[in-house]
């Protein structure tokens, strides 16, 4: 036997652990909580604390620790009747996977809730969810028991008993109203049982060695929690958390961590890509070319010999690598929204493998991209199905999944309901897909966000946002669908934030015309709207696409149509309201909020004054106000609600904020 075989054959074996989870008292949540913990001397955590220097831990003291919370919830909640929902809202810490196993442990169900979802929405769900208790980050209160970390072990250590094996999962809404997904324990197992095919498709993914992997993507997420969580403590790998999600703090982390595995949202991917591509325009010419050269050559576009000497050396390439992601990471997956070419492009250029991949709320982790060749990832397929996987395109070109982890029930306004699967026991995902005949599956659009214009024809917004990325003067564009008044048919709209160090209203207006004209005249914008405050996100990751059709239906000011409206800066009485509040205190504050406004987007203090706009005045794009907050919610301890991004756009508008949430 040659050694690639007999490293082959003991991934498949390692992999193949998955089927020890159907034996015994198996599959259950307990029996993937007892193997994940069966290797105590394996590297568990990495974090890093308050003085910034990095932390490890093994599986023995995970253990201990999620038997500790398990004892302390089993005491806290020992009179809510067994299999009771519990809420669980904070954001992903070491101590995130000991809550969610405690709760399990004490008998409960846990509820994974965003941690930045405001109150209002969570206390819906809790309510239909029939929830007896939550636990959050944040100093929160809601009509049932609520409880911060700190409380936790006041209640004192209870006897685990009976586990419970049901785990609720909410849909982010971004479409339409939010639905709870019921996952069983037996789900989960047939979902870490699906990496069956990954030993014969590529051996980078899951390795017999060490692995560090990006605790980034939020585990109440079904990608967090199955992807990463789940999935690689249970083949005894490291998870590495990052002290906040600023774009700092992340890197930092996939550095100082050594990450070899990047799981992330389009967003984190595509701001590196904008910082290469800005900071190469800075070099020389001979180096531009060189960095051409590379890139062409890692993404197999031309032979060694065509790259030269210098590009195809691997220390031209750590040279680069050390400034972006550092040398370690060697696999990348994006998911949760539409990854662009040119991002996809960066990446590969720079040497790191970016695969594309596929999941829902609904249906789990179906399948990921897991090419070696660069050439094949940059078609930008989301792959072949998953282990006992069957997908399906019907006649509308919808993508039809049948799995054995699509979850069992549903509730919908606080009713029970069993899953919506037609007569072959597929699922609707609502995705348009094309499917290639080798069985790959490529993205075109959310069936509901679909375009229906005058023409009757269907017009998919993430190809037309793709076709318009880059627009001059912009920083982020959103294409969608609005009603028009004639029935049924939309007028397709593009909405955009100005980026104002490069704004010219008439070369925007040139560049739209000129892109416009090149598409299919059933496929073409038909207005155009500049938004005054950032475009609202769900989870921080995607366009609220239908928030922002309902809005300019309704007349939303917020909204302008360049081509009729003459824009003027939006105003508001905050400098009045602050005079409210001590004068020493407000100025205080405003120097430090300030501070964060400078060094956020790399100006020196004096260009940050109260009243500055971050994106108007100041060229702050989306990306890097999330950024901004989550050095600010770290720096005061706070979380700022989800309904509050984007509102608060000057150093007055937070310090107003942050002094009324201190009352």
């Amino acid at each position: 036997m040659s050694e690639v075989n007999g490293k082959h054959d003991a991934l498949v074996s390692f992999v193949e652990r998955s089927g020890d989870l159907f034996k015994g008292e198996g599959p259950t949540l307990k029996h993937i909580y007892e193997m994940c913990v069966d290797e105590p001397n394996k590297r568990a955590v990495t974090y890093f604390d308050e003085d910034g220097r990095i932390r490890h831990y093994d599986y023995k003291k995970y253990n201990e620790y999620a038997l500790l919370y398990g004892s302390y919830l089993s005491a806290l909640f020992k009179d809510i009747p067994y299999d009771e929902p519990i809420g669980l809202k904070i954001k992903n810490l070491p101590a995130w996977p000991y809550l969610f196993f405690g709760i399990l442990m004490s008998g409960h169900r846990p509820l994974l809730l965003d941690y930045r979802q405001e109150r209002e929405k969570t206390a819906v769900l809790l309510g239909e969810a029939g929830a007896k208790a939550i636990i959050v980050n944040e100093e929160e209160d809601y009509e049932v028991a609520t409880y911060r970390l700190r409380d936790l072990k006041k209640a004192g250590k209870g006897e685990i008993g009976k586990w419970a094996d049901h785990v609720y999962l909410c849909t982010s809404g971004t479409t339409g109203a939010s639905r709870i997904m019921v996952y069983n324990g037996e789900d989960f197992c047939h979902q870490i049982r699906a990496a069956l095919v990954v030993p014969g498709r590529n051996r980078e993914l899951m390795k017999l060695g060490k692995i560090n992997i990006l605790a980034m993507i939020p585990f109440h997420h079904i990608f967090g929690l199955v992807a990463v969580l789940l999935w690689f403590t249970f083949y005894h790998k490291n998870l590495v958390y990052p002290t906040s999600i600023s774009s700092k703090d992340l890197l930092d982390a996939v550095k100082k961590g050594k990450c070899t595995h990047v799981f992330s949202v389009p967003m984190l991917f595509d701001q590196i890509s904008t910082l290469v591509e800005r900071s190469m325009k800075k070099q020389s010419e001979k180096l531009q070319a060189y960095y051409a050269a590379m890139a062409a050559y890692n993404r197999r576009e031309i032979s060694k010999k065509e790259a030269g000497f210098i590009p195809t050396t691997k220390f031209f390439n750590r040279l680069l690598k050390k400034r972006v992601l550092g040398p370690s990471p060697y696999f990348l997956i994006s998911g949760g929204g539409y990854l662009s070419e040119e991002t996809h492009k960066t990446l590969e250029g720079l040497g790191y493998p970016l695969h594309n991949g596929i999941g829902m709320t609904e249906v789990g982790i179906t399948s990921v991209e897991l090419s070696t060749d660069p050439v094949v990832r940059l078609k930008d397929s989301v792959g072949l199905p998953f282990y006992g996987v069957t997908y399906k395109r019907d006649e509308n070109g919808e993508l039809l999944i049948k799995s054995p982890y699509v979850h069992k029930e549903e509730i919908i306004g606080g009713k029970l309901s069993k899953t919506p699967l037609d007569e072959e026991g597929f699922f609707h995902s609502g995705d348009l897909v094309d499917i290639d005949e080798d069985g790959r599956v490529y993205i075109r659009g959310r069936l509901k966000e679909t375009i229906i214009n005058g023409n009757g024809e269907n017009v998919y917004p993430d190809e037309l946002e793709e076709h318009f990325r880059g627009l001059k003067g912009t920083l982020r564009l959103s294409v969608l669908g609005v009603k028009n008044g004639n029935g049924k048919d939309e007028d397709i709209c593009l909405v955009y934030e100005k980026d104002p160090s490069s704004y010219d209203v008439e070369a925007l207006k040139a560049d739209f015309k000129e892109r416009n004209a090149k598409l299919n005249p059933f496929s073409r914008v038909n207005r155009l709207y500049m938004s005054l405050t950032p475009l609202p996100l769900a989870n921080g990751i995607k366009v609220k696409r239908l928030a922002v059709a309902k809005a300019i239906e309704e007349g939303s000011k917020d909204y302008v149509d360049i081509f009729s409206t003459v824009v003027e800066n939006k105003k508001d009485d905050t400098s009045e309201k602050l005079k409210a509040y001590p004068k020493e205190k407000v100025e205080s504050l405003l120097k430090e909020i300030e501070g964060f406004f400078a060094s956020t987007l790399a100006l020196s203090p004096e260009e940050v004054k109260a009243q500055s706009d971050f994106g108007a005045d100041l060229g702050g794009d989306s990306m890097s106000y999330v950024a901004m907050v989550a050095e600010i919610n770290s720096r005061y301890g706070i979380e700022l609600e989800e309904e509050n991004y984007g509102k608060l756009l000057t150093p007055e508008d937070f310090v107003l904020y942050l002094l009324k949430k201190r009352k």
